[in-house]
């Protein structure tokens, strides 16, 4: 958590976005949109001007494409687009899930930090309801890949992202990602997790050894709760401390593979 804090504090005062000029009628269509976004953070008040320009999530998605926001407020409309989803899924089922999740601004910073130009393609491993998959979507991303293990979550995100699935925005698959074959692997090339197999570590990193070892040149993975070092290691060597409770960055550049850990610079390592 303090690691997070750090980060947030880094990142706020090292990013900023310049938006692209609208168009008149965008400008126009907008304009009330990004004063609730500026002036609310409850998802339902912006969830109600969305409902009243009949805008659903195909067309919140155009709109953050074309005026490229500064990720917080990419956020705010993700966080209400998924406001009845979210609610409909508290009402039905326990949330345990939420408590390994990284929180979606933090998810967004880390975008804007790593994504690079040649990243056209996503892939959440473990996607839950999918908002992260839309998040990347609206963040530059043409396409977005996801595959999540329960079924209700997965049911979830297919509701919420029919829009975009209907577009070929969206791949969404049900299942178990330990049994996928390599090649789905690199259908993207900035592939997200967060730990999702945390109740099996030796498991979990097995997977993301396999991962890494399918990585094509320019392609990038962030692990969002790298809480398997140790079971790493054993695998693979890697100068991690055992102890580590962070992120875990790893890009491939022309047949070679480096890490990165909290600020500290990228380091070339080997992927056995």
């Amino acid at each position: 958590m303090l690691v997070r804090i750090l980060l947030c504090g880094l990142w706020a005062g090292l990013w900023a976005c310049n938006p692209t000029p609208p168009s008149t009628k965008s400008q126009a269509d907008s304009s009330k949109l990004l004063e609730y976004a500026d002036l609310f953070s409850n998802p339902d008040k912006i969830k109600k001007e969305l409902d009243t320009q009949k805008m659903g999530a195909y067309e919140v998605y155009q709109l953050c494409k074309q005026r490229n926001f500064e990720f917080s407020i990419t956020t705010r409309f993700v966080r209400a687009i998924y406001a009845e989803p979210n609610r409909e899924y508290d009402r039905k089922h326990k949330l345990e899930w939420y408590l390994s999740r990284l929180p979606l601004v933090e998810f967004a910073q880390m975008l804007y930090y790593f994504k690079e130009p040649q990243h056209r393609s996503f892939m959440d491993v473990g996607s839950g309801n999918g908002d992260k998959l839309y998040t990347a979507l609206c963040m530059g991303f043409d396409k977005s890949y996801g595959v999540e293990y329960e079924q209700k979550l997965h049911e979830t995100a297919e509701k919420a992202l029919k829009p975009m699935s209907d577009k070929g925005l969206t791949e969404i698959s049900q299942g178990d990602a330990t049994k996928l074959p390599d090649a789905y692997f690199q259908k993207a090339d900035f592939l997200y997790m967060y730990c999702p197999l945390v109740l099996n570590k030796p498991e979990q990193a097995k997977l993301l050894h396999r991962i890494l070892k399918n990585m094509r040149d320019n392609t990038m993975l962030y692990e969002a709760g790298f809480l398997y070092a140790k079971e790493f290691k054993k695998l693979n060597p890697i100068e991690v401390e055992d102890g580590y409770r962070g992120f875990l960055a790893v890009k491939r550049e022309k047949g070679k593979y480096y890490f990165r850990i909290f600020v500290l610079g990228w380091t070339e390592f080997e992927v056995k």
